[in-house]
């Protein structure tokens, strides 16, 4: 395994995001936003499954619709700790 990070470390995006001043700072951005914004969704729909919001809406609706923003949200979380991952070193 410490092979495999030692490589993954040396690819062109772990140097990139070593070697400029600006990408680690945006990828961690993004990173935190999308962290920021899963939580945001599992809020709300927790506070509706609790019925302290949104009662008129069916639950099955609002999970429909929040749903696909929250695999939005994971991606651009997931996306953005691998990039700072392999870009530390």
């Amino acid at each position: 395994m410490l092979s495999f990070c030692r490589w993954l470390e040396q690819t062109s995006v772990g140097a990139g995001v070593r070697e400029s001043l600006w990408l680690f700072p945006a990828i961690e951005t993004l990173h935190l936003l999308g962290m920021a914004a899963l939580v945001g969704t599992t809020v709300v729909f927790d506070l509706r499954l609790l019925g302290w919001m949104l009662r008129r809406e069916r639950v099955s609706e609002l999970a429909e619709r929040l749903l696909p923003w929250s695999w939005r949200d994971c991606g651009a979380g997931g996306h953005g700790s691998t990039a700072v991952y392999v870009g530390s070193g």
